[in-house]
């Protein structure tokens, strides 16, 4: 997988405006990050961005559940929740599937 900047690739990042962020770790989580990027063959600086690119991603789709979640129960039982035939339907559908 070719490592990418907030989907660029990494040849692209050098042409375009980068922050710099100065991030004091722990030595533990130091040492471990420096051991992998060895271990990868990565500078740490990439491996370090990916971690985030990759943990900011996941908070983003944890935000959207619970958008979705926070909506799904604001209209609970208003005129664009499910149909309630349907829902009777899905639901004795998943108890033949329990059988």
């Amino acid at each position: 997988m070719m490592p990418c900047y907030s989907g660029i690739p990494e040849a692209s990042v050098s042409r375009i405006d980068k922050k710099n962020l100065h991030v004091p770790l722990p030595p533990e989580l130091h040492a471990g990050l420096k051991s992998q990027a060895q271990r990868v063959g990565e500078p740490v600086t990439v491996l370090a961005r990916r971690a985030i690119e990759e943990h900011l991603s996941r908070l983003e789709r944890e935000q959207l559940a619970e958008a979705i979640g926070a909506y799904a129960d604001a209209m609970a039982g208003s005129g664009v929740d499910l149909d309630e035939d349907f829902e009777a339907a899905a639901l004795a559908s998943w108890a033949d599937l329990d059988r």
